[in-house]
């Protein structure tokens, strides 16, 4: 994005910050609560943080801009450093930088609806003597987060501030946690950091965003989101990063954090450690009303020389709660529990989650380690006593994603279900000993009741399948995907599609199995698609298991997971994709391959996020491979999809064309139909119309000159 400076209606002030971050909370559409922090070094020649400060809202589209100023609302002395450590924020001669944080925060006002709105904070200069920055103390500060004023959306929230210091030589390990208020999936990246003219301010040579730190320094951030630093010189060092929020799969919007890190000379034993939880498997829990829920929090230090302290906030959620806690403090460990009884009255319409918040933090010397955790209560309408056979991951609904709990739970074993059978009723059964994934009771992955989970309790889920809801997708990088190379797709001839996670260049770390649906579109097959498997990176027959359903002449569900509890690491070919191109199938008829309602999950269930799904098409008797929907003139995607009923049509054209743009539904009824004329600096089209209806519409988009191209549109 491109922002052309401005002279705003407010004042800007010289205060060589060294850190901005901004984000908003939605209220009602098109009003929102912006939060802006600001961070800045106690040195000399740094002024006082304002009381007031500008930042202002900005829609191309509309050509409106909206100017606010912000109250600071806070003001705070950081303490990155152990107690009775002078900084510079004591005494300017310190050679331990010192900082202060401060938050603004008000409501602005959006005068119209557009998909183009930016929340921006571009002003004053950055910090004097910046190491790997070109001429950074005459740049400003730029960050912002895009608002579509007609989607209800919240900015992930970051509790901890970002690190300010680091000892040389240190490698630190800093977790990244965050939590959406909308149940948003969050990732991170890293990204060059922005003056006010909205460019990368440029790094001197030998930096970049993969190594701002230069030769010797790390930076990076791992398969569990903690971000890796290193820095083998002394300087000071500006880092960006994208704070990004999906929803169903589909990048919504971000936040951009823009900070210094400042490497300092240290003796031996003043390495940076965080604390950090033992187990990641109840991070995601649940509860219903009347249940007694019981949370338990284990925690270790690298450094196990290092005192490891614990704090646990309750929530504040009204009456009839109430919570009690337990914290054990200690040398290289510390442990604690949070035990409360959720209320019979509560509505999990009303209170669908919230949140329990996690402080842990050791005193190593001279850095102090200190990292918030966020553990998400997810509430929901349960029974405790019932199972329901082919429901093995107790979310209610038999689908594809139940034979992955039977994967996460196989040989488990634990009480029978008397008189146990597989028909689609409640049955009774005794607790297990033990959980898995979101705190669930493994007697539901027990689906024929016989007491031990195996590949038996497959037969329960194909009685008891459905179709349902589709479970949303939660990544966000071009992972899985097909590779047709080879094939000779003939009019009567069968084609075997590979069907591929991860590559050499982003290989996939971790990971335990997946569940999606397959669709073949442009056929009208004679039978269903089917997906064989023999040796593959991610398993076996002998370690893994594959489920398979029909759902339509042309699409089926497919869950694979491994059975030995263990994650593993590759990339490569996992499975094969196989069918029959009919032979009344015409030459040129374009093929196109999705996956859609895609999971990839690790042996304790937890959802991975930085994995995400790309379609491939191919021509009969012509192969290409095309991965994106693209004309030779024209480049469409649609996002979010799928979605709720409201999505953008984002068309970009190499000349400017007419195109007529139809939407029909699944059997070729035509729903609407507008030309328009494209422009080669690209088109956002709102798709909207009122009253649909869950399922699978087809966009068209055709002109002169060109050939048809369609895109799918998912509505849920």
């Amino acid at each position: 994005m491109t922002i052309l400076y401005m002279c705003l209606a407010f004042v800007s002030f010289a205060n060589h910050f060294t850190g901005a971050h901004l984000r908003y909370e939605y209220i009602s559409q098109g009003k929102y609560r912006l939060h802006l922090t600001l961070y800045k070094t106690c040195e000399t020649g740094a002024i006082d943080l304002p009381t007031f400060i500008g930042v202002y809202a900005e829609s191309k589209q509309q050509s409106q801009i909206v100017n606010k100023n912000l109250v600071r609302i806070s003001n705070d002395t950081l303490q990155p450093f152990c107690t009775g450590t002078i900084t510079s924020c004591t005494n300017i001669n310190s050679t331990y930088p010192g900082y202060i944080a401060a938050t603004y925060s008000d409501t602005i006002v959006l005068p119209v609806i557009a998909n183009d709105w930016y929340f921006i904070f571009s002003n004053s200069n950055r910090n004097f003597g910046i190491t790997n920055l070109q001429g950074a103390s005459g740049q400003s500060f730029h960050v912002n987060t895009p608002a579509v004023s007609f989607l209800r959306n919240t900015s992930a929230v970051v509790p901890d501030y970002p690190p300010h210091a680091i000892f040389i030589n240190d490698s630190v390990k800093i977790p990244l946690t965050a939590y959406d208020a909308d149940g948003d999936s969050v990732a991170y990246e890293f990204i060059q950091p922005v003056s006010s003219l909205g460019l990368g301010v440029p790094y001197y040579p030998g930096y970049n965003v993969a190594s701002p730190f230069g030769t010797g320094g790390l930076c990076y951030i791992d398969g569990k989101n903690n971000m890796v630093l290193k820095s083998a010189a002394v300087g000071k060092y500006t880092l960006a990063m994208n704070i990004k929020e999906y929803r169903n799969g589909s990048l919504i919007g971000y936040t951009t954090r823009d900070f210094i890190v400042i490497c300092t000379s240290a003796g031996a034993g003043s390495a940076l450690t965080i604390p950090q939880p033992t187990s990641t498997a109840n991070m995601i829990t649940y509860t219903c009303p009347g249940r007694n829920n019981q949370l338990k929090f284990n925690f270790t230090d690298a450094n196990p020389a290092d005192s490891v302290k614990i704090e646990i906030s309750s929530p504040t959620l009204g009456s009839g709660w109430n919570f009690n806690k337990v914290t054990t403090n200690g040398i290289g460990t510390a442990s604690g529990s949070i035990a409360w009884q959720t209320p019979l009255s509560v509505a999990p319409s009303q209170l669908p989650f919230f949140n329990i918040n996690v402080t842990a933090t050791d005193n190593s010397c001279r850095l102090k380690g200190k990292a918030t955790y966020i553990y998400t209560v997810l509430v929901r309408d349960c029974s405790a006593d019932s199972v329901w056979p082919g429901d093995a991951n107790a979310d209610k609904i038999v689908d594809i994603y139940d034979p992955l709990a039977i994967a996460i739970n196989y040989n488990d074993t634990g009480a029978a279900r008397p008189g146990a059978n597989i028909s689609w009723t409640p049955q009774y059964c005794d607790f297990w000993n033990g959980s898995f994934m979101n705190n669930i009771d493994k007697k539901h992955a027990d689906c024929n009741g016989d007491g031990i989970v195996d590949t038996a309790d497959l037969a329960a889920i194909r009685q008891n399948y459905s179709a349902t809801a589709p479970r949303p997708n939660t990544t966000g990088l071009s992972e899985l995907y097909f590779d047709h190379s080879g094939i000779n797709p003939n009019p009567d001839s069968t084609v075997s599609i590979k069907i591929m996670l991860g590559n050499s260049t982003n290989p996939i770390n971790k990971i335990y199995g997946l569940a999606t649906n397959i669709l073949v579109d442009g056929l009208s097959l004679a039978s269903p698609p089917v997906v064989t498997y023999s040796n593959g990176w991610l398993g076996n027959t002998s370690n893994t298991l594959s489920f398979s359903k029909d759902v339509s002449p042309t699409s089926i569900d497919w869950a694979y997971a491994r059975t030995d509890k263990q994650d593993v690491n590759g990339h490569g070919l996992i499975a094969n994709l196989e069918f029959k191109i009919p032979a009344s199938a015409t030459g040129g008829t374009l093929v196109t391959l999705s996956y859609n309602k895609t999971i990839f999950i690790d042996h304790e269930g937890v959802e991975i996020t930085n994995i995400s799904t790309a379609q491939d098409t191919f021509y009969v008797r012509h192969p290409a491979a095309i991965n994106y929907a693209h004309l030779a003139s024209v480049q469409a995607n649609i996002y979010p999809n799928p979605s709720s009923g409201i999505s953008v049509l984002d068309i970009r054209c190499q000349t400017n064309s007419e195109v007529t743009i139809g939407i029909t539904d699944i059997t070729g009824r035509q729903l609407s139909t507008q030309k328009l004329q494209l422009h080669t600096s690209g088109d956002r089209i709102n798709l909207d119309l009122p009253d649909i209806s869950a399922g699978v519409y087809l966009v068209n988009i055709s002109g002169m000159g060109m050939q048809k191209q369609t895109l799918k549109w998912v509505i849920r």
